[in-house]
């Protein structure tokens, strides 16, 4: 006779429960420096529209068209500051508008130009509030909050003039193709002009591009400097307020950085300076005492660093390079032109917390702020108002996100993943698809996004299928099977908004953890 069946009795150590886990939404921004198999969790791979803020990351904010019928691309943006009124100047490669107000353009206030790169700067004196403008092809212009004239400035003919900035109330000049700088007396912006050679000091040669201030203490004073930089990465440092006077003008060092990138490659932040070459980003106040072998750890953008310098090989004859500094929303703002008078990408830092991330569509050519506001100037010869609503002139704003490689507090072990769900505020109907790369895969999910107008957003494989959006900011919490196996995971992340918010809190996951793969 046969044996009677018994029942199979597993054994409880091998079966396998699905574990949660919590993941950081990626407040540590972009991350193009470290290994990919041990990057913190908290950064990110790919950050592409979405901004890092000290606790959570939001979608960038749109912009909408302010000044309209500019005839080609807009080259430069212009603030004048009064005591009690400011106004806005949008150039052309022939001409200046006016573009404060919104609409379209009256005539122009200069035409007949034949370079729309102004370079500019702010000087006071006891006759007024003045924007001094020059770009090397055509005469120095002032504009007084009322009109525009053009200085006597002698001993040097104003149209070879290409750069401009003031240090102790004096106004100083590059002329174009030398090594040669030009300054104005105290309190001036006209007369005669004296030369002030930089050649004996560029042992590289090449030219003088651009010439910046700043101080090491935050404010005006002692540690005030002026800054010479060469077309060649050499920078001679100045301390002092009058060049002719030997007991009030001195050398501090001369120090050297990678190639500058175009004439607007300096950036004023709080007490430092940065100038964009092809090293990066390079900090002045973090230079000092360093030669160019330190540049790179000296670089603002070190983190992003494979980045940024493959942009820079890549684009860095293009115009439209520039850096701004965007206090009202802590962002340093870096604009590269990766087809020249077409298309640009920016590179923008958290001023607090240091994180980068990267904002597409937005074709800038200049950028400026006017009235505390971002603007900037577009290729299509529109001036727009940046950072302001959810929508980028009427249209969709897309998003990208692919965080670190984790491996789920359990590194050489196979995990099967389950099931994910990401932690949302949302003002809206945004659209959203959700995936995971395994194993340092890198696969963005495809399907096509559509934000709704009003509600009703919905997941599939990868679209939501159970959430409803409110009209204020909702928290949402959705499951999503994603049926991944590996050791490492990323969360890929496609989002479209169409007039909402929408932030990201953190990440849900459950995962079956086995044995060695």
């Amino acid at each position: 006779m046969f044996a009677a069946l018994q029942p199979i009795r597993r054994n409880p150590s091998r079966q396998r429960v699905a574990q949660g886990f919590s993941l950081p939404a990626p407040v540590g921004g972009l991350n193009a420096v470290d290994s990919i198999t041990d990057m913190d969790e908290k950064d990110a791979l790919v950050l592409e529209n979405w901004f890092p803020e000290p606790s959570e990351v939001r979608i960038r904010r749109g912009f909408e068209a302010h000044a309209t019928g500019i005839s080609g691309a807009v080259t430069s943006l212009m603030e004048w500051a009064g005591p009690a009124t400011r106004k806005l100047f949008g150039a052309n490669t022939s001409a200046i508008y006016n573009v404060s107000s919104p609409g379209a353009v009256g005539a122009a206030d200069l035409s007949g130009l034949s370079n729309g790169r102004w370079q500019h700067t702010m000087m006071a004196t006891s006759g007024g509030n003045f924007l001094v403008i020059c770009n090397g092809a055509d005469s120095v212009r002032n504009y007084d909050g009322t009109s525009w004239t053009t200085p006597a400035i002698t001993n040097v003919t104003s149209s070879t003039l290409s750069n401009v900035a003031v240090h102790k109330n004096r106004l100083w000049f590059v002329q174009v193709g030398t090594t040669d700088a030009w300054y104005l007396g105290i309190n001036s912006i006209s007369g005669a002009a004296t030369k002030f050679p930089l050649g004996p000091l560029f042992s590289l040669g090449g030219r003088l591009v651009v010439i910046a201030t700043w101080t090491r203490d935050g404010g005006s004073g002692p540690d005030d400097f002026i800054a010479f930089i060469s077309s060649l990465g050499e920078i001679a440092v100045y301390q002092g307020s009058d060049p002719s006077d030997p007991d009030a003008w001195a050398l501090v060092g001369v120090y050297r950085v990678g190639p500058p990138i175009g004439n607007r490659c300096v950036l004023r932040t709080g007490a430092d300076l940065g100038v964009i070459s092809k090293d990066g980003v390079v900090s002045l106040t973090r230079m000092i005492g360093t030669d160019r072998s330190a540049s790179p750890l000296a670089a603002i953008t070190h983190k992003i660093s494979k980045l940024f310098n493959e942009d820079a090989r890549a684009y860095d004859g293009n115009f439209g390079w520039q850096g701004l500094s965007y206090p009202r929303a802590n962002q340093a703002i870096f604009n590269v032109p990766s087809a020249e008078g077409a298309t640009s990408h920016q590179y923008v830092m958290n001023t607090i917390t240091g994180a980068w991330c990267k904002f597409t569509n937005q074709n800038a050519g200049c950028w400026a702020l006017f009235n505390d506001q971002l603007y900037f100037g577009g290729n299509d010869g529109v001036v727009y108002l940046a950072d302001s609503g959810f929508q980028d002139d009427g249209e969709a704003i897309s998003a990208s996100m692919k965080t670190s490689f984790s491996y789920y507090k359990s590194r050489g072990r196979l995990k099967l993943f389950k099931m994910l769900r990401p932690i949302i505020g949302s003002t809206g109907s945004p659209a959203l698809l959700v995936d995971m790369n395994v194993d340092f895969e890198d696969a963005e999910p495809t399907q096509a996004l559509t934000p709704a107008p009003a509600t009703g957003a919905v997941w599939d494989s990868a679209l939501w299928d159970s959430g409803v959006w409110g009209s204020g900011e909702t928290i949402t919490r959705g499951w999503l099977g994603v049926g991944r196996m590996g050791m490492a995971a990323a969360i890929r992340l496609r989002a479209s908004v169409n007039g909402a918010s929408l932030t990201l809190h953190s990440f849900d996951a459950m995962a079956e953890v086995g044995g060695l793969a």
